[in-house]
């Protein structure tokens, strides 16, 4: 097993254990969705598919960095997207990956004089919203520590981006997520109607990334062929619902993108799946695998705590 060096300096010490990535994403994806609301933002997650099933780490230190950019892009953005982007490269000789994780937003923006104070400490605290532990000079904090940094570009007025590089073990080079063929390895086919272009985007990072066969929703009506699975999401399924039933081969098959803190009415016979949509719930939903249902209450309390 690769051995990291560990790192004692006062508060910020560093872990060694196995981790699997893809849950933890799924978890703070709800804690998101939750801060952010009804705000019309859309939070987006780009994973990797060639993830590794388990890494080795300390998959703590790295939430909280991830974290702290999250919280600051929801803290400075009213509407548009938040994406959170997650990419590995190729394992070295050691068994190790290098994973790259970006947070962009179309928020508020900083202007080049406050970009060279954001990571310091106590001294531009409008973008250290919560303490100098848990805000954006602790995060780089931690990210020296694992042997990385924190970078930032940004524009006033036109979002932000903030990335780093952290290395890591590999225990499981297997992919964490992927999609399973029918007994004919045929290539799915999935057409989507949504009331948001940013999920029509998700959506596609996903259909590119495992190759499957789209066709525009529009074209699919008009020539009245059936597809495999329809992705959509409340606003679209109340005004087309009885109309994708006639498109979609099994009911089950048409696949709605909730948050999963609203609250309405969910139709019978359909799936439902919570945004952020990515590889988990995506390969979930493609090879009908059971969701363990999240307890949402003990979700919100340690969102607060």
């Amino acid at each position: 097993m690769l051995k990291f060096i560990k790192a004692h300096t006062d508060k910020y010490k560093i872990a060694e254990e196995e981790y699997r990535v893809l849950p933890i994403l799924e978890e703070m994806g709800r804690e998101f969705s939750e801060e952010i609301g009804d705000r019309k933002i859309e939070l987006i997650f780009d994973i990797d598919k060639n993830l590794p099933a388990v890494l080795y780490g300390d998959s703590f230190r790295i939430r909280q960095i991830v974290t702290s950019l999250m919280k600051n892009a929801i803290a400075y953005t009213q509407e548009g997207y938040i994406r959170l982007l997650v990419k590995v490269y190729p394992l070295s000789e050691d068994g190790a990956t290098e994973v790259y994780v970006s947070v962009r937003d179309t928020g508020s923006g900083i202007n080049e004089r406050e970009i060279h104070t954001l990571f310091r400490q106590n001294i531009f605290k409008k973008y250290n919203s919560v303490n100098k532990d848990q805000g954006l000079y602790g995060a780089q904090r931690l990210a020296q520590k694992m042997g990385g940094e924190i970078h930032v570009k940004s524009e006033a007025g036109k979002g932000s981006e903030f990335w780093f590089s952290i290395r890591q073990g590999v225990a499981d080079p297997a992919m964490a997520a992927s999609v399973r063929l029918s007994d004919e390895n045929r290539i799915p086919r999935v057409s989507s109607k949504f009331a948001n272009s940013y999920r029509e985007e998700a959506l596609m990072l996903l259909i590119n990334a495992y190759r499957l066969s789209y066709i525009p929703y529009d074209i699919l009506q008009d020539v009245g062929m059936t597809v495999d699975y329809i992705f959509t999401d409340p606003e679209s399924y109340q005004e087309a619902g009885q109309e994708m039933t006639k498109l979609v081969r099994k009911r089950k098959d048409i696949c709605i993108l909730q948050n999963p803190f609203s609250e309405y009415e969910k139709p019978e016979g359909v799936t439902i799946e919570d945004r952020p949509f990515f590889s988990l719930n995506f390969c979930r939903f493609l090879n009908h695998e059971e969701e363990i249902a999240p307890d949402v209450e003990m979700m919100r309390a340690a969102a607060k705590a």
